[in-house]
């Protein structure tokens, strides 16, 4: 379905809720047909986003952009409206014996109405609907120039060290007969598990984490700001405790807890194995420490499994 087609069916759809008499209002005619109108639509965002971050076509990715913003703005436009909440808040106060899924979705649907600031006043609830589709717009924007970065390191033939044959059989090469290596998964992954080369592995890593470049640390800023002002005004301590509320773990003490156990339980079999990677390392040289570089992980975790499980990545 096109995204245009969804957006003009939902609409309808809510129009249909909000314009029923008090007492007609049922969980089928009111809840479960508002909880489906935007569940389809957000589906239709998904896919079209799923597309954005996917697609090897430039011109698909930058139309899935296009549409995966107005899609999120449009979205946002149609949960701010005043007569769609209404319409929730009368079928509330009926206050029918519901069964518990149904308890829970009206409880749900009514704390996303408060979290978009219904309970605040006019000025406030329009200041948090334009905070929200900026971050939406900035996010977008974040997201296609990662995925729409192009770089690439030139190798040396001397400096192709491990590349499996079928591998370099497919880079291109510039006028010196360099190989190309982009940062493009493809190239990208084989070239930072098996290329011997180190320096040549750092080169492509670095250039790989700057995806987006300068102008995506200034939307990244923008957006760090844009959740600082969607959390405050809300009155929540910060973003994550906003974003958490609405998932398994409910609170950002409960995720920084869970993920300290988890590091504390991680960190000794993380430096058994760094020490593995370093003994491999160490291999071929005069035995001095070599420490394992944040460019080596990729590269001596593939070693490992070679030397130690007896799995070859390039054969599979």
């Amino acid at each position: 379905m096109h995204a245009r087609q969804i957006l003009a069916i939902t609409t309808e759809r809510l129009s249909k809720i909000k314009t029923l008499p008090i007492h007609s209002r049922t969980v089928e005619n009111t809840l479960s047909a508002f909880d489906s109108a935007f569940g389809d639509l957000w589906e239709t965002a998904w896919k079209i986003d799923f597309l954005m971050n996917v697609s090897p076509d430039a011109a698909l990715r930058k139309a899935a952009q296009l549409w995966a913003t107005k899609l999120g703005q449009d979205s946002t436009d149609l949960q701010y409206d005043v007569e769609l909440y209404r319409a929730v808040k009368e079928f509330e106060s009926l206050q029918l014996n519901l069964d518990a899924a149904s308890a829970k979705l009206l409880k749900d649907i009514v704390r996303d109405f408060k979290r978009l600031g219904f309970e605040l006043s006019l000025e406030s609830r329009q200041r948090l609907q334009e905070y929200t589709k900026q971050l939406q717009d900035v996010s977008a924007k974040f997201a296609a120039n990662a995925n729409n970065w192009e770089d690439c390191i030139l190798v040396a033939p001397s400096e192709a060290e491990g590349l499996s044959a079928t591998y370099v059989s497919n880079l291109k090469c510039d006028n010196d007969g360099n190989y190309i290596v982009t940062i493009k998964y493809p190239d990208y992954f084989p070239f930072v598990e098996t290329a011997v080369n180190a320096q040549k592995r750092k080169e492509l890593v670095d250039k790989f984490y700057r995806k987006g470049g300068a102008q995506n640390i200034e939307l990244l800023t923008e957006a760090v700001a844009l959740r600082k002002k969607i959390a405050d005004l809300l009155g929540y301590g910060n973003f994550v405790e906003y974003t958490t509320e609405t998932r398994m773990a409910k609170t950002g003490r409960a995720v920084k807890s869970f993920i300290d156990d988890v590091i504390q339980g991680v960190r000794p079999l993380l430096a058994a194995e760094l020490e593995e990677m370093a003994k491999l390392k160490r291999q071929g040289t005069d035995g001095s420490a070599l420490a394992v570089e944040y460019w080596d992980i990729a590269y001596n975790s593939n070693e490992l499994l070679k030397h130690k499980y007896g799995i070859d990545s390039e054969k599979i």
